[in-house]
């Protein structure tokens, strides 16, 4: 345990150091053209495809309804999984290739008939913002939480602290990242 531990630290650091412009996501790779795409959702799949975008020389315009893109790789995978300055790397790659980010942008059907009006194709990737049901009886009752919700309260609401004694249900990597922030 120790040596894998000093090899994903070790490996942590290398990342950390990469430049932004490294070999694996260089500026774009062929001549801006005259087509434009927007992308609704700054989040993993958002950012992916604004990025293979970028990468073929589309103007790409990504609008996210939180105060910075991410998704879920901000507000729901706790530092000690996912270092927020490597998100934040891979936001700046995307914006140093031309992606115009609007963040605090949130898209209803008004503003997506707007946004397809100024685009040439639009691109939907809302997310992961609703948590699934359990379908089990009480977890309807007040204090239940999803565990999404709970990962997003104790990373941003530092004045939210959870019950101690309260079980946690919820998917498996998500239930283990629980535990451990909830220390």
């Amino acid at each position: 345990p120790k040596e894998l531990k000093k090899a994903a630290d070790a490996h942590k650091k290398k990342l950390q150091k990469r430049p932004p412009t490294s070999d694996v996501m260089q500026a774009r790779t062929a001549a801006v053209s005259d087509k434009r795409v927007a992308v609704v959702g700054g989040g993993p799949s958002g950012m992916t495809v604004a990025l293979l975008l970028a990468r073929r020389g589309v103007n790409v315009t990504m609008y996210e309804a939180q105060g910075r893109a991410g998704g879920l790789l901000i507000y729901g995978i706790p530092e000690f999984v996912l270092p927020k300055a490597v998100v934040a790397r891979e936001i700046n790659r995307l914006t140093a290739m031309g992606v115009d980010l609007r963040v605090n942008t949130p898209v209803n059907s008004d503003a997506l008939k707007a946004i397809r009006e100024g685009h040439d194709a639009v691109f939907v990737a809302m997310g992961a913002g609703r948590p699934m049901s359990l379908r089990i009886p009480g977890e309807k009752l007040a204090g239940v939480i999803p565990g999404i919700e709970y990962l997003f309260r104790v990373t941003y609401q530092s004045a939210w602290r959870p019950d101690s004694a309260a079980p946690l249900f919820s998917g498996k990597n998500v239930r283990s990242e629980e535990r451990r922030v909830g220390k």
